[in-house]
């Protein structure tokens, strides 16, 4: 049998398993927070990220862990090189509306609702699985191939500056985070406060008093809300 189909075997196989690694990682609230000691990012993000260790231990990958600040999963290959696939364990608050669970991994007419689906537990999940079938199927590699966990992708990346500062960038790779087959450019965010002191209106009418709205500036809002005045007397 060509290397091919066994990994496209492997993978049927262990699609039932894939989607309960999931369902379990999307259950955790990681939500990054700041905080200090060693659970930089918060609770969430470390229950997170110490479930995909635990994971890849148990299925005989070799694990790295730099100080809850991000680490890697490592499948071994002949050479040097190494290919990155950078995904990252964090989300964004998950606001409000949901149908289903947000932290449920509900599976319902074939899609999983849960936050992080998508962006980027999702992606991480599937690249491991992927690397485990390349693993139980005996494919030789040349370069070896490292899952790259981040804990702050949402908020402000300094996981991965502590990463890169005891870990060798790779050669190359690619990131899952995003939609197939590839992009190549991504809109800037510019996070900032708008800040200004209004004269008294000279005529009477309609007056905006407050506007506000979302959780997070990288995320969709799932509300807004404007305070108005009415200073015409009319009602």
């Amino acid at each position: 049998m060509e290397y091919l189909d066994l990994i496209n075997q492997n993978i049927d196989e262990n699609k039932e398993q894939l989607l309960q690694t999931l369902q379990e990682l999307i259950a955790i609230k990681s939500v990054a927070e700041d905080t200090e000691g060693e659970m930089p990012f918060g609770e969430g993000v470390q229950k997170a990220f110490s479930y995909m260790l635990e994971t890849a231990k148990k299925e005989g990958f070799p694990v790295k862990n730099t100080d809850n600040y991000g680490g890697h999963i490592e499948l071994k290959g002949e050479s040097d090189r190494v290919m990155g696939i950078v995904g990252h364990l964090d989300v964004v608050p998950e606001g409000s509306g949901w149908e289903e669970e947000p932290y449920g991994g509900v599976i319902k007419d074939g899609v999983i609702y849960g936050r992080g689906t998508m962006d980027d537990k999702g992606p991480v999940v599937a690249s491991f699985y992927a690397m485990k079938a390349v693993k139980d199927s005996g494919v030789p590699l040349k370069d070896s191939v490292r899952l790259i966990l981040g804990l702050d992708e949402e908020t402000n990346w300094k996981g991965m500056e502590h990463y890169l500062s005891e870990v060798s960038a790779p050669d190359y790779g690619f990131t899952p985070d995003g939609d197939f087959p590839a992009i190549h450019g991504e809109k800037g965010i510019l996070v900032f406060d708008l800040a200004k002191k209004f004269a008294p209106a000279s005529e009477k009418g309609l007056e905006l008093r407050s506007l506000t709205g979302g959780n997070a500036a990288n995320m969709v809002a799932d509300s807004a809300r404007a305070v108005v005045r009415d200073s015409s007397g009319a009602g």
